[in-house]
């Protein structure tokens, strides 16, 4: 009788009804060739499987399921063929039906299988083994396959288009007797040639030479049209280790970079990857799925697993690409199934003439241990700008869509990816030195932002000086690409700290004076001294006074001191919080319009540097009549640098997607934010100006009034609020610009002219 699909589940109603008997009937005359084709003829998605058999296939495991389970209570005899061949079925329906949950979003519905309770059960049965070295048996001889314990084989985990077992050798390798990992391909992919192709050449493709210590890639011993044969590896993925990390207690809530598994598995992946380059050979699907993570003394090492360009992204297979297709380099994922995968891979995966599909897939697997997820444009998420622009820049130079534009500003020497691992554990190591607090790229809370209030310098000044330590040690802080203006950064960040401590000194001693207090100590004692000024007398500064110098009417000069002192706090916190470790001075000057720009954009980001508190001095020092019309300059000073400096970010990423650039992502929150003070800033200052200028001419006189709302306005709005809670995703939005702005010039540059 000839054996095929459509017979047996016809007879599933039965078995269903525990007619057990047709099946037996019927299934007892096939021979493995019949069993054979009964497993190529079943259709590779649901949806096929329903429309030409008429049954949806979890009939036919819950009916193959229970014929099994009420065959153990009838004598076995001849029926022992039977039982495992219909378990290899049952086996490979579980295999399907697991591979379409991988493959496609429609086949969520119900309950995934238990692999305890099914798999693990069908291969240690011995039928089921004795079927499966009958179906998976080469064409030619092959002494590794028959040199497998068939009776040591246990299931391991499923694949997208195959299942692995786990089993021992009946000889030793190398004088050691090593498990293996039989990889066997669920049998209806063994219908579409490019798989059965694949597989059979596996060996030949990726066999690791003798004279290269790969200890991150895993041996291949032989491999068949079907199956796979390789040293089993026990660990578990990527994947599984980050979504257990992810969901335990130390991970709730949490939304920070942790550096601490960005230098342990990252370094691991650099040397997975060199391991891989000093092979000659390039991954082509390098995702979570397919890296395993084992403990070696201790320590966590990689294994890269499933080599080659998956079947997916051929076209091959029906369905999505899954959910580790955000990892595999555009160009990868778009090759066609007419091509074949090694040649398209090696000709459109380039950048700088080698291979480049692999840097991809590192960039976004760093982006994965960073924060524990991907952004779903495929850019860096904002909390890597924010707490580590320089890992930020690293990665983004990784995960341009255009291989071409990949390593823009690290250009690795001839072994790419030590070269690489040198550079990240430098970066890493500058972030790590610098990082002495985390910033929210979403806002700090209102507890933090209250606490926020004691630190105005937001601890730039602190990791400015770190990082310019870290970078004089490790040689860089001259290096054009990598200090990233370090140096200067930390003079302006000095510079602001100065200004404001002097400032504020000042301010409390003229406030001290101008209340009738103690004022002086002995630095002013000695100046006096030296100058011959009386006692009542603050050498060189009340030579500043101008003409007619006077408190406004109305004002008392604890408030107007209090006034003074609220605008060095907002002076200090804007510019540290805002600007003071970012720069767009990588565009370097040049005769573009946008280095330029860049140039004015970097001034404005200096300029509050010192600008509110030599605007607050001449508001005490000079003429304090002054105060009523210099905080509607200083509010115009700082609504002119909010619009150059968001104009340029802005500007900067526009023309960026206008080339092409596909690390920008459509929306920067931070800019946008940043974009949005403009109009409260523009109307806020006329405000000033109306009310300051009919105050300065007598047409309004309440102006002790006008101190204390400005006061107010200062600490809550200013200081707190838009300098403490927004400051933060601000800054990281500017970072990104910056770093947007250095490879948007490396790539016109790179244009012909």
């Amino acid at each position: 009788m000839t054996a095929d699909l459509r017979t047996l589940v016809g007879v599933v109603p039965a078995v269903l009804d525990e007619r057990d008997h047709e099946l037996d009937q019927l299934a007892r005359k096939w021979n493995v060739e019949g069993w054979r084709d009964v497993l190529l003829g079943i259709p590779p998605d649901s949806g096929t499987f329903t429309a030409q058999l008429e049954l949806p296939w979890d009939r036919v495991i819950t009916a193959l399921t229970g014929w099994r389970a009420r065959l153990a209570d009838r004598e076995r005899g001849e029926l022992g063929s039977l039982n495992g061949f219909a378990g290899l079925l049952l086996l490979t329906l579980l295999a399907l039906r697991h591979s379409e949950r991988q493959r496609s979003p429609w086949a969520d519905e119900g309950p995934d299988h238990d692999c305890t309770l099914l798999c693990e059960r069908l291969v240690k049965d011995p039928d089921v083994q004795d079927a499966l070295r009958e179906l998976y048996a080469p064409a030619e001889p092959n002494a590794e396959w028959d040199a497998i314990k068939v009776r040591s084989l246990t299931f391991h985990r499923h694949g997208t288009t195959s299942f692995l077992l786990r089993g021992m050798p009946t000889e030793r390798r190398a004088g050691e007797l090593k498990p293996l990992a039989l990889k066997c391909i669920v049998y209806p992919f063994l219908r579409i040639p490019t798989i059965a192709r694949a597989t059979k050449g596996y060996a030949t493709t990726y066999e690791l030479p003798l004279d290269v210590e790969a200890d991150h890639l895993v041996g291949v011993w032989a491999s068949s049209d079907s199956w796979l044969l390789m040293d089993f590896i026990d660990g578990q993925t990527l994947a599984e280790l980050l979504a257990a990390q992810a969901n335990g207690p130390a991970n709730v809530g949490k939304a920070r970079l942790d550096l601490a598994r960005l230098r342990t598995i990252g370094d691991e992946l650099f040397s997975a990857l060199a391991d891989l380059e000093a092979c000659e050979l390039e991954h082509g699907d390098l995702s979570p799925s397919n890296i395993l993570v084992v403990e070696v003394e201790g320590t966590r090492r990689l294994r890269l697993v499933d080599l080659g360009v998956n079947f997916l992204y051929l076209h091959n297979l029906p369905g999505r690409d899954g959910a580790d297709a955000a990892y595999v380099a555009p160009e990868i994922r778009a090759l066609s199934r007419q091509v074949d995968p090694g040649a398209a891979v090696e000709e459109r995966s380039r950048t700088h003439g080698k291979p480049s599909g692999d840097l991809y897939s590192l960039g976004q697997l760093l982006i994965l241990l960073g924060c524990g997820r991907l952004s779903s444009d495929g850019t860096v998420p904002d909390v890597f700008y924010a707490e580590a622009p320089l890992l930020a820049r690293f990665i983004e130079d990784l995960i341009d869509r255009d291989p071409a534009r990949r390593l823009l500003i690290f250009r690795p020497s001839d072994s790419t990816y030590e070269s690489l691992r040198q550079d990240f554990l430098e970066e890493l190591d500058a972030v790590a030195a610098a990082k002495s607090e985390g910033a929210n790229p979403h806002g700090v809370s209102w507890w933090r932002g209250m606490a926020d209030l004691f630190t105005p310098l937001s601890g730039a000044l602190g990791r400015q000086l770190r990082l310019w330590r870290k970078r004089r040690s490790q040689g860089l802080w001259r290096d054009p690409t990598r200090s990233f203006g370090v140096r200067r950064l930390l003079v302006w960040s000095t510079l602001a700290t100065l200004t404001w401590g002097l400032c504020s000194v000042l301010v409390l001693m003229w406030t001290y004076r101008s209340a009738g207090l103690s004022w002086d100590n002995l630095i002013v004692v000695a100046l006096q001294r030296l100058s011959g000024a009386a006692p009542d007398v603050f050498p060189i500064i009340d030579q500043l006074r101008a003409p007619g110098y006077a408190i406004p009417e109305g004002i008392a000069p604890v408030a107007l001191g209090i006034l003074a002192l609220s605008m060095t706090l907002v002076g200090v916190k804007y510019y540290q919080s805002l600007f003071a470790s970012v720069t767009p001075w990588p565009l370097r000057w040049g005769s573009s319009a946008l280095s330029w720009y860049g140039m004015v954009a970097e001034v404005a980001m200096r300029v509050p540097a010192f600008a509110l508190s030599l605007l607050t001095l001449a508001g005490l020092l000079v003429q304090p009549r002054l105060w009523l019309l210099l905080t509607a300059i200083g509010m115009t000073v700082v609504t002119a640098i909010n619009w150059l400096t968001s104009s340029f970010a802005l500007t900067v990423l526009a023309k960026a997607r206008a080339d092409g650039l596909s690390t920008v992502p459509a929306q920067v929150p931070g800019l946008a934010l940043f974009a949005s003070w403009i109009p409260g800033n523009l109307l806020y200052a006329v405000i000033l100006w109306a009310v300051g200028i009919l105050l300065y001419l007598g047409v309004l006189r309440d102006a002790m009034f006008y101190v204390v709302v400005i006061t107010f306005l200062n600490v809550v709005q200013l200081y707190l609020v838009k300098c403490g809670r927004q400051g933060p995703p601000i800054r990281a939005g500017l970072a990104r610009a910056s770093v947007t702005a250095e490879r948007l010039r490396l790539v016109r540059s790179a244009l012909p002219s």
